[in-house]
This record gives structure tokens, C-alpha cells and sequence, in this order.
């Protein structure tokens, strides 16, 4: 969100372009924590999953279990 008590987060959306209205968003999100975070980065798989990169400031992101960050 971009409000000034909050810093920025991503967020990322997929749309079926098959589709119109509010029925083609296939999903979406934000991602975040308590400082600045973006996406620079996306990549879709021959399956349809998604692969974000980006950056952040935020030590407070969920991250899972055995993920190396670096």
C-alpha cells in the first residue's frame, strides 16, 4: 500500500484475457512486510505457476520453511 504510515509492498495479478469483468482475474496479491518491497521481476511455467523476484527492506516476511535467502 502506498499510504504514508506504510511502506510500499508488490503486488502481482493474473487476468484470463478469455474472460471479461471481475470473472478474468484468475488471482492476485500483495506481498510485503514492514518496510519497502517490490517485484522486478515474473515468470509463468508451461503449468501456469508463477515465479516473482524482486527485493526487500522488510525483515518481517513470511518466508518458508528450507527457502535460501541470500
Amino acid at each position: 500500500d502506498n499510504d504514508s504510515q506504510f511502506d510500499p509492498d508488490g503486488f502481482f495479478a493474473v487476468f484470463d484475457t478469455a474472460a471479461s469483468g471481475a470473472q478474468s482475474l484468475v488471482y492476485g496479491t500483495y506481498y510485503g512486510g514492514t518496510l519497502t518491497d517490490w517485484f522486478s521481476g515474473m515468470a509463468r511455467d508451461n503449468v501456469g505457476r508463477a515465479y516473482l523476484v524482486g527485493e526487500t527492506n522488510s525483515d518481517t516476511l513470511p518466508v518458508p520453511t528450507g527457502l535460501n535467502v541470500e
